[in-house]
């Protein structure tokens, strides 16, 4: 008995790590080289080296991948191997920042980033369209995220984390580390 839990204890020590492992396919931009790479278990197995426009920092992946210009301009499709499918969209709004996007599965949302009073703007699966949502108030301002089974909206700025109603009433907030980035 004792040699078989020593067997078993083993095997989960060395599977482990394996069984905590990325699954999922991570869609990663910089917006500023216009890059994305796809990610899976911590290694890039494709990437799109210069997809073209201006500053393709916004990305919200279903069926495909499609990536939000952060200056007015038009947004781009590709499928889930990072080519380029031709299908194009006009931005909708002509908004400030938005390096961040977030998706429900029936639309995307950006915040205007890097500010202390932003708006919230829900768009098409493909970034087109575009309505202002609400205002959301912070310091520098950058990340957004849906949350699906709360359907709820966080947004991050430099020291909080917010959560939101998709009507735009804030349901509580708490402090992080400090510095701004993105949220998924």
């Amino acid at each position: 008995m004792k040699q078989v839990l020593v067997v078993l204890l083993a095997l989960i020590t060395v599977h482990s790590g394996s069984l905590l492992a990325q699954t999922d396919v991570l869609y990663i931009t910089n917006g500023d080289a216009n890059d994305i790479w796809a990610i899976q278990g911590g290694v890039v197995f494709d990437q799109n080296l210069d997809v073209g426009g201006n500053r393709r920092y916004r990305v919200a992946a279903s069926d495909t991948v499609w990536l939000g210009d952060m200056d007015s301009g038009t947004n781009v499709e590709l499928t889930l191997d990072l080519d380029p499918t031709g299908n194009t969209t006009p931005t909708g709004l002509d908004i400030q920042g938005g390096t961040d996007g977030a998706t429900d599965g029936v639309y995307n949302y950006t915040v205007e980033s890097f500010r202390s009073s932003a708006g919230v703007y829900r768009f098409g699966t493909d970034w087109s369209g575009g309505e202002f949502m609400f205002t959301v108030t912070g310091n520098d301002i950058v990340g957004i995220t849906h949350d699906p089974l709360a359907g709820t909206l966080w947004i991050s700025d430099q020291d909080n984390m917010y959560e939101y109603s998709l009507a735009g009433q804030l349901l509580g907030q708490f402090a992080h580390a400090g510095s701004r980035g993105s949220l998924a």
